[in-house]
């Protein structure tokens, strides 16, 4: 009797763990559990070109494609940090005349955006702007206007080129 109690105890412990083993199986086997990666196929840009004039600002968005995508994050990078830079948002700041590319970059995929800075006082002798060589009654009809644009002055300070804590 003891060996057959034995047995049957020994049977029930086992099937007992087949019965947890088959379970486990088919749970980690489900089709709901498995993932597919959804890569980035494009990244585009509102605007291909951007003009601005030195201390502008100008928004750029990136849609990244397709809309699943595992991954959305967008990069943003400037070739040319001494004409112009990016935020982590897409804000582009004209810091000094040139050409700069802004590239957005989202799961290995990229978009450019050109950008053409220009000086804010490059006008012509005919609008009253020109050069200082028109003498001294030209200089003196001049109206300069300054601003304060507390945004911009956040990017600088965020990209190093001009700390706030000066002001």
């Amino acid at each position: 009797m003891v060996s057959c109690g034995a047995s049957f105890y020994t049977m029930k412990r086992h099937l007992f763990f087949l019965i947890l083993l088959v379970t486990a199986f088919v749970t980690g086997c489900s089709k709901d559990d498995t993932r597919h990666d959804v890569p980035v196929t494009e990244v585009r840009l509102d605007k291909e070109t951007v003009t601005l004039n030195v201390g502008e600002t100008a928004q750029l968005k990136a849609t990244v494609l397709p809309d699943n995508a595992d991954s959305k994050t967008v990069t943003w990078s400037s070739d040319d940090k001494s004409v112009a830079t990016v935020s982590e948002a897409g804000l582009v700041a004209a810091i000094a005349r040139g050409e700069a590319t802004i590239t957005a970059t989202a799961g290995g995929k990229k978009a450019i955006c050109r950008v053409t800075v220009s000086d804010a006082g490059t006008g012509s002798e005919e609008d009253g702007t020109g050069s200082e060589e028109d003498g001294a009654d030209s200089k003196k009809d001049r109206n300069i206007a300054a601003y304060f644009d507390p945004d911009f002055a956040r990017v600088l300070e965020k990209e190093g080129i001009f700390p706030m804590r000066h002001l």
